[in-house]
């Protein structure tokens, strides 16, 4: 692992990983492996090597330690010295001293566990990513690792707060998660990923001194990994969905805790970033929002002096920014940011007053541009990732100028696209507004402002749809002046309407006409010029106290300015407006059009009074009124002043229908509504009044506004108000009342209106209730509780109306009916919730179950209300009556029923596992938490739902996404049962077909369940869990297995357990080999093996309690699943499974039946399945096969002593054992070579196949035998062996017959070969049509003609001929193609595999190999030793020695071997056969080869150059099984013979070779010799050779070495016959060579005649030189024995006829002769060949063509 491995690089280096390790200590403590059997464990803070000691024994038990690893403590023989071992090598141990060892001095929580087991395990994976070249994934788990380092560092070293400790731990488990999702590793359930309330962490303040000291919490429980193993199945599921919730939110780049919601960004950010512009004035710059109608927020205002301005480009900077809050509008797509520029300074902007400064009174407000930003594609930035820096999502705007007159709808025309005709300036410079702008969330406020105070909010105009907590207060007074109309001004001398540059100046002043402090007061509006019915749209906001505002008004005065610099502004009207009414109301919201009065003096302003004169000219203001406290409503402050109005009911009446007057309740006026309410409500008796209905209704509008979410924030003041102002002590009777009479409306035939009112009433009862128990609580204080019988009474009455509405049926309601029924459920959890604080605990329980009781359970499932049903279910046992003992016994027989009910129509599922989950989350937690007793209410909810819940999840399908939630339900009930609860179980079947139909569901499931997971792959702890909860489970449901279904055996019922015990041990879960180290440990330590008891389990059954007849059921049906088990790579487990089942499945069939063919098959075939079984876990391996025949064979001796079981017992099964034993080797090695690469191994693969097919067709298994003919066949294809392709494909055909009645099913062999179903003859016509095609690819087409004959006679037979026409066509074709058609003469070689370390199939054996097509020894050599690179290359062909052959080395021994051919040559004895013929069967059809070598014997040495005289060669005949071609290129060597031949025997054989290669040349010329263009380069060098080795001293060596008299005087009479022969083959090859020289006379060009004459001389002088030997022979044998030449004298006869023929001829021993050849040892018998008469071959195989040249070896 990266962060535990030594490191030697520095000093300093070290001693940082001996830092980092002591804090990754975590096995040593966490989990009490530290003190678990003594062991400690610390970390080496100063190296320990090289100890020098007096004493050797000491010194060589040292444990040599390097700075930084952590070692393992397992005793301390000596003070100072300790006795252990170095972490992750256990196997060196020894002594080290403790002064170099630092030791933890506290325990580790689980997290600091986990993270070093994350730590190491991504270490493992991060070298594997860094081999296979994963650089990404290799840095970033790389920073993951070092991230976990060091926050485990900070958790050991530094003192935490609570709320640190908490943000630390989770971004460390979301690093984990992270990490973990990324390398496909396993979900960690966190405990706190549960709600709050559920689980809550243990926060440790804490240092490395030892201390521990817990910060203290309401609830504290350790942060843990993964809940102790009695944790509910409910809860653990619970945290798996979190965990996958919380890893899909999570981003990889950041330890930050995921956030539940993703935030809505509702808050705009604008900053102005860049303004250019050309003049000097200052300019007031506007931000606002508008919606395509209307603005819809505040204007943001930015104020640029001039003396700010330069004369270029100005970059304003981010010193004047803002955010626009809660823009929560629903489209924001028509929302666009408007930005309105105002000039201020003179009337007209020239050059020439640009450098003059205006006065105060001439500083005019003048339009200058407009532009309009859509916010549609505006970017939305994170919290985290806000920046208010300098160029951020900025955005450009482009400014318009228009005519002034029109200048108040710019915007609108730039939205609208409509401003082309209107516009009539562009500002020059393009795009030189622009404003940093993005969307951002509620918090981004206080982000900006830590950075730039400046910052400012703008709100948006009136209420807005986030409605504000109670306590803020606001009045503000938005006034937008429109327009105003001049109509009195004097006229010009044209007589029309003198124009006017207006000015309003608005101001808000007291009654006594004083200005108000308020800010924005005296604002004055644009200037227009000469416009006399100006339009303004400018909106004021006026923030007014309310102490002051019912005095306040407004006054706005009009003025006209001139143009001229020296001319004052001159007023000519004023006018005033009101703020509120003599009634208490504000002024109304909207537009107002008000007169103004002629007054002319602005030093002496009037005050409002009827004697001012009024003018025609009129102002259009508008305003908005936003008050806390203020209204405008005037039937609302009737009802607050409801002592002084006479009639209250229309106010009343009149609220009760506006919506709008309700939320102006909530917000403005509700304490003090309520109070007058419930005053009115009742009087001082108790008693209804006239205002009683309407009240109740408008309390109920107000309870239902309250449950908007908008206005959470008022339920605090409302319970407030409940708690601490509210004191009607008799308004109980009249709600309790109220609200029977609705429901007995309810029940009649009502209108849709008040159905709509009832359902607010039953979506109010929480505030109701509210108030009825507290106003029962103050009329209990106040009488002293004498009166709570009539209390109960009235809450009785109540209930018995509500279990009215609830018992009607489906068939009996409407749709609204329906709906109001699921309100009042849905609701009614806020009625017991409240009676629990006036009535008996008992009580109120029995009123829930009356209310639950009254539901029909007997409606269909998917009856409407049962959704409310079950959630009101779902409260209650949230509620406090079900933590009670006696009210949980009331109440879970009514919910049992219900949830039963809905499992049996299988509706409602998620609803009903949400409560059967919380209700056995819940007794799960009391059985071990609080330590109570749940035994009771087990037994009713195993009783009530088990076999529906069983049945549930049997028939739902596993891709259903409520599948998991039910399990986990079955698994939590089953795990909290225990041998009572079955029992009990068993007694509520009284019948065995219930129960048997149990047993059969839940053994399905379970086997369903293991099979097709539900839960996803990385759910280790989940299925964990499951599977231990299915182990102890089956343990019970066995008992009425044997209890009840033994005596009368069911067979499917004792299948389905075994099956399913076979599916639990094998499923890939709980194959622990395949784990890592660390999980495994865990897994053993909380769960132990699971497989080897479940084995155990199922054993028991086995031995325990079922005999002969039964165990007979199970042959040979569960051999195959048992087989599974025992190849489980459990060493007990496989031990107590073989010495079991296959033993007595076979004792059992050979006492029934007397044999064990049965049993014995069965295994053969699933042997064959599983060993070589395609999918990614295999079964089997060499331990096995010797434990499986080892276990058997014991058995067998130890019960064959007794005899039991007859005398033919021990020979059938240790018959079929060792057969077993040898196919699982078979199939071994198959699996072994079929791992690796195909194109590496494919000649291995083949053999392998071979040796199966062979072995199933001796045991007769057509199904596997034919199985691996194809995947023979299919690996030939692949390597384009046609030939051996067609004869695999040969051995189906060979098995079956021409029968046209039989009809074979449809099959898909091995490679995808398709055979549809057919008669049995048409597929072998089928198979034979496809080996035909074969063969012709395979250029053998002797093999096809064959089967040619074979189908034309069938084609002839049926009278079908077409076919038979199509296959002579082809046969005839293949007798052209042979006689025509060229083909390679392939070669053949010995190959020897010695050496111990082969596989078994080729070890210590020898092959013959066919070689492919000219392919020759060096060549097959190399391919060869690729295939198997391990092995040596012997340089000799002699016999190896017995040490290489027993050695652990691989050698191989390769030459090449000549074919000795028979059959049909050997047949053909008389009869001249065509050379290409000949030459085929001369290297097909054979089995037998031989190779020479040759040795050297004494006294035999070289003599005189002469080295045929001493060249004896060892001749080795070596035999296969079957001919070449066939199957494989290869067949094993099963005889092999060895002969010496003696040098005249030898050179016979040489010469007669040499003459049948001259005759087959001269016989190809013979038929070419009409040839035109015929090539006689071939000819010409073979006569050449011969003829040259002839006359160069061949006859003479051989005079030499074998015809004189020393020879045959020495040698036997064989040797006289061998120099005989010799003569004789001498003769034949003279006269060979003359027919040869007369073809070549004739065909030979003119350039090469002297070449002819020079060989027709050579050839005379061989005739002479034949002749003389054939005398000098001839006279040596009769001088040495006559009576051997009598005997001979037909030999002596032949050899002078020969020489008569001859006729002598002209002495050659005087001509001059060839330059002799130096002498070659490497070609030394090519040599010898030439020189007894052989020469370079035409042929196409190896240059060494003659039988002396196989057997070499070609030096590496």
């Amino acid at each position: 692992m990266v962060m535990l491995c030594k490191t030697n690089n520095s000093q300093e280096g070290s001693r940082k990983m001996a830092s980092t390790n002591l804090s990754l200590l975590n096995e040593t403590s966490s989990n009490g492996d530290c003190h678990k059997n003594g062991r400690q464990s610390g970390v080496v803070i100063f190296p320990f090597q090289n100890y020098k000691n007096n004493d050797p024994y000491l010194a060589h038990h040292f444990l040599q330690l390097d700075l930084g690893e952590i070692v393992v403590i397992t005793g301390e023989p000596s003070p100072g010295w300790f006795f252990g071992w170095r972490k992750f090598c256990p196997e060196t141990r020894g002594l080290f001293p403790g002064s170099h060892i630092a030791q933890p001095k506290r325990e580790f929580t689980d997290l600091l566990e986990k993270i070093g087991e994350v730590c190491r395990e991504w270490g493992e994976i991060r070298k594997k990513l860094f081999v296979d070249v994963h650089l990404y994934q290799f840095e970033h788990i790389g920073r993951g690792i070092f991230e976990l380092i060091d926050g485990r560092r900070t958790l050991l070293n530094q003192s935490l707060t609570q709320d640190q400790y908490r943000e630390l731990t989770r971004k460390l488990c979301s690093r984990i998660d992270w990490g973990n999702r990324k390398l496909g590793l396993d979900l960690v359930p966190w405990n706190w990923l549960l709600d709050d309330g559920e689980e809550s962490n243990k926060v440790f303040s804490y240092s490395l001194d030892g201390q521990s000291k817990p910060i203290q919490s309401e609830k504290e429980s350790s942060l843990r990994i993964l809940p102790e193993c009695n944790k509910d199945a409910g809860k653990l599921f619970k945290l798996h969905q979190k965990s996958v919730e919380s890893a899909a939110t999570r981003g990889s780049s950041t330890l930050s805790r995921p956030k539940n919601k993703k935030e809505q960004k509702n808050d705009l950010y604008v900053s102005l970033r860049d303004f250019s512009y050309t003049f000097t004035d200052d300019c007031e710059i506007s931000f606002s929002l508008f919606d395509g109608k209307r603005f819809i927020s505040e204007r943001h205002i930015v104020h640029q002096k001039h003396t700010q301005v330069p004369q270029s480009n100005f970059h304003i900077g981010d010193d004047r920014p803002t955010i626009f809050k809660e823009v929560n509008v629903s489209n924001k797509r028509d929302l666009y940011l408007v930005v309105q520029i105002v000039r201020i300074g003179r009337m007209f902007y020239t050059e020439s007053a640009a450098k003059k400064l205006s006065s105060a009174k001439r500083r005019f407000r003048r339009p200058y541009a407009c532009g309009v930003l859509s916010l549609n594609d505006v970017e939305t930035q994170n919290e985290d990732e806000l920046e208010f820096t300098t160029g951020c999502c900025e955005q450009g705007i482009k400014l318009y100028n228009a005519d002034e007159k029109d200048f108040w709808q710019v915007h609108e025309l730039i939205v609208s696209q409509n401003y082309r005709n209107i516009v009539s300036k562009i500002i020059p410079v393009l795009n030189s507004f622009s404003v940093s702008i993005f969307w951002c969330g509620t918090n981004a406020f206080n982000t900006a402002s830590n950075k730039n105070s400046n910052i400012t909010k703008t709100k948006l105009i009136g209420f807005n749809n986030i409605i504000a907590p109670p306590g803020i207060v606001r009045n503000d007074l938005y006034l937008t002046l429109s327009s105003v109309e001049l109509l009195d001004k004097k006229q010009n001398k044209t007589g029309g309407a003198k124009s006017c540059n207006l000015e309003v100046e608005i101001q808000v002043i007291d009654d006594d006409d004083d200005l108000l402090s308020v800010e924005g007061n005296c604002w004055k509006s644009l200037i227009l010029h000469h416009v006399n019915s100006p339009k303004f749209n400018e909106t004021i906001k006026f923030s007014i106290p309310i102490e002051i505002f019912p005095k306040a008004k407004v006054r706005c005065i009009f003025r006209h300015c001139s143009t001229k610099d020296k001319t004052d502004k001159k007023m000519f009207g004023i006018t005033w407006m009101s703020l509120m009414d003599f009634s208490g109301t504000t002024v109304r919201d909207g537009q107002h059009q008000i007169q103004l009065y002629k007054w002319t003096d602005e030093q002496s302003l009037p005050v409002q009074t009827s004697s001012l004169n009024l003018s025609k000219d009129s102002a259009n203001l508008n305003t908005l009124m936003v008050s806390t406290k203020f209204t405008q409503n005037i039937d609302l402050v009737n009802l607050l002043k409801w002592k002084q109005t006479s009639n209250l009911k229309p106010s009343l009446q009149n609220l009760i229908q506006s919506h709008e007057a309700t939320e102006e309740i909530v917000r403005k006026f509700l304490q003090d509504v309520l109070d007058a309410l419930f005053t009115i409500f009742s009087d001082e008796d108790g008693n209804s009044t006239e205002y009683s209905g309407d009240v109740f209704t408008l309390l109920v509008n107000i309870f239902q506004l309250l449950r908007n979410s908008n206005y959470a924030a008022y339920k605090t003041v409302l319970h407030a108000y409940c708690a601490e102002h509210f004191a009607a002590a008799l308004v109980y009777k009249g709600l309790l009342l109220s609200l029977r009479h609705y429901t007995t409306v309810l029940l009649n035939s009502v209108t849709e209106d008040i159905t709509q009112l009832i359902q607010n009433c039953y979506n109010s009862l929480q505030f109701i209730f509210k108030f009825v128990v507290q106003s029962q609580i103050l009329f209990a204080k106040a009488t002293g509780g004498h009166l709570e019988d009539s209390f109960r009474r009235d809450v009785q009455a109540l209930i018995d109306s509500f279990c009215h509405v609830c018992s009607k049926g489906s068939s009996d309601c409407s749709p609204v009916f329906v709906e109001t029924q699921s309100i009042l459920l849905h609701n009614f959890h806020s009625v017991y919730e409240e009676l629990l604080l006036v009535m008996p605990l008992m009580d109120v329980c029995k009123l829930v179950c009356q209310i639950f009781s009254s539901i029909p359970v007997k409606e269909t499932a998917a009856h409407p209300l049962s959704p409310a049903k079950l959630s009101a279910i779902h409260q209650v046992i949230k509620s406090p009556l079900f933590r009670h003992s006696s009210c949980r016994a009331l109440l879970l027989p009514v919910f049992c029923k219900h949830i039963r009910h809905h499992l049996a129509h299988r509706e409602e599922l998620k609803l009903c596992t949400d409560v059967l989950s919380e209700i056995l989350i819940y007794l799960h937690d009391i059985r071990h938490v609080k330590e109570e007793k749940a035994h009771a209410d087990i037994e009713v909810v195993c009783t009530t739902t088990l076999e529906m819940l069983v049945q549930s999840v049997l028939v739902l399908e596993r891709t259903s996404s409520i599948v998991g939630n039910l399990v986990t339900c079955l698994i939590s009930l089953l795990e909290q049962m225990d041998h009572c609860h079955y029992n009990r179980l068993w007694d509520e079947f009284h019948e065995r077909k219930p129960l048997r139909d149990l047993l059969l569901r839940v053994f399905l499931l379970f086997r369903d369940l293991i099979k097709h997971e539900v839960f996803p792959a990385d759910w280790a702890f989940m299925k964990l869990l499951t599977n231990h909860v299915m182990l102890a489970s089956l343990q019970e449901f066995c008992q009425p297995l044997v209890t009840d279904f033994l005596k009368f055996f069911d067979v499917q019922l004792w299948t389905q357990y075994f099956t399913l015990a076979v599916t639990f041990i094998s499923q890939p879960g709980l194959q622990l080999e395949t784990f890592r180290e660390w999980k495994k440990e865990w897994i053993l330590e909380k769960y132990g093996d699971m497989r080897l008891s479940m084995g155990y389990q199922m054993l028991q059954l086995w031995t325990n309690h079922l005999g002969d007849v039964e165990k007979r059921h199970f042959i040979p049906s569960m051999i195959g699943p048992f087989l599974e088990v025992t190849m489980i790579p459990q060493a007990e487990l496989r031990l107590v499974t073989l010495q079991t089942f296959f033993y007595d499945m076979m004792q059992t069939e050979f006492r029934l039946n007397g044999d064990i063919k049965e049993t014995e098959s069965e295994l053969i075939d699933k042997l064959d399945l599983l060993v070589n079984s395609e999918q990614e876990r295999q079964y089997g391996d060499e331990e096995y096969r010797l434990k499986f025949h080892e276990i058997h064979i014991q058995r067998l001796d130890s019960e064959s002593k007794s005899q039991r079981m007859g005398n033919t017992w021990p020979t059938i099964c240790a018959s079929s054992i060792d057969s077993l034993s040898n196919l699982q080797q078979l199939l071994l090695d198959y699996r072994e070579i079929a791992k690796d690469s195909i194109e590496e191994n494919r000649d291995k693969l083949m053999q392998c196949t071979v040796n199966l097919l062979n072995f199933y067709r001796e045991e007769q298994r057509l199904e596997q035998y034919l199985r691996y003919v194809y995947k023979l066949h299919d690996l030939h294809l692949s390597a384009e062996n046609y030939t051996e392709a067609g004869f695999s494909l040969l051995l189906h055909g060979q098995l079956l017959h021409w029968d046209r009645e039989k009809m074979l099913p449809e099959t898909c062999e091995a490679g995808g070969m398709q055979f549809p179903r057919q008669r049995e003859a048409d597929r072998k016509e089928f198979i034979y049509q496809r080996v035909l095609k074969y063969f012709d690819q395979g250029k053998v087409w002797e093999k096809g003609i064959t089967l040619c004959k074979e189908l034309a006679d069938q084609y002839e037979k049926r009278y079908e001929y077409t076919s038979l026409s199509r296959i002579l066509q082809m046969q005839a074709t293949f007798y052209e193609n042979i006689l025509n058609q060229h083909r390679p003469e392939p070669e053949y070689f010995r190959v020897a595999f010695l050496g111990q370390s082969f596989p078994l199939f080729v070890r210590n054996k020898e092959f013959i190999y066919r070689g492919h097509e000219y392919e020759r020894l060096a060549a097959f050599i190399q391919r060869i030793a690729e295939e198997w690179p391990n092995a040596q290359l012997m340089q000799k062909n002699a016999p190896p020695d017995q040490k290489i052959v027993d050695g652990t080395a691989q050698y191989l021994q390769i030459c090449n071997v000549k074919p000795r051919s028979g059959g049909v040559l050997g047949k053909t004895e008389g009869h001249k056969i065509p050379e290409k013929i000949r030459a085929f069967y001369l290297v097909n059809d054979v089995s037998g080869f031989q190779y020479d070598r040759r040795i050297e014997k004494e006294g035999a040495g070289v003599v005189d150059d002469n080295e045929f005289k001493s060249m004896w060669i060892e001749r080795t005949t070596l035999r296969t099984a079957v001919q070449f071609p066939a199957t494989l290129k290869w067949a094993e060597i099963v005889d092999k013979t060895t002969v010496e031949l003696s040098p005249v025997e030898f050179a016979g054989e040489k010469m007669e070779e040499a003459n049948v290669q001259l005759q087959t040349l001269i016989s190809q010329y013979s038929l070419d010799e009409g040839s035109e263009f015929k090539n006689v380069n071939p000819l010409s060098m073979r006569l050449q050779g011969m003829l040259d080795a002839a006359v160069m001293g061949g006859i003479p060596k051989y005079t030499e070495a074998f015809f004189n008299e020393d020879f045959l005087k020495n040698e036997d009479d064989s040797a006289s016959h061998y120099v005989l022969k010799l003569v004789s083959l001498l003769q034949d090859q003279v006269k060979l060579l003359e027919e040869g020289l007369e073809i070549h006379g004739r065909l030979v060009p003119p350039g090469v005649q002297p070449l002819h004459k020079r060989l027709l001389e050579c050839h005379g002088q061989m005739k002479t030189s034949v002749t003389d030997t054939e005398l000098m022979v001839h006279s040596t044998l009769a001088s040495l024995n006559n009576a051997t030449l009598r005997r001979s004298d037909s030999g002596v006869n032949i050899v002078r006829e020969s020489f008569r023929k001859l006729g002598g001829g002209k002495s050659i021993i005087n001509s001059p002769l060839p330059p002799v050849p130096k002498y070659c040892p490497n070609a030394k018998l090519e040599k010898t060949s030439m020189m007894l008469g052989g020469s370079a071959s035409n042929s196409n195989r190896s240059s060494i063509s003659s039988s002396g040249g196989y057997g070499q070896i070609i030096l590496r």
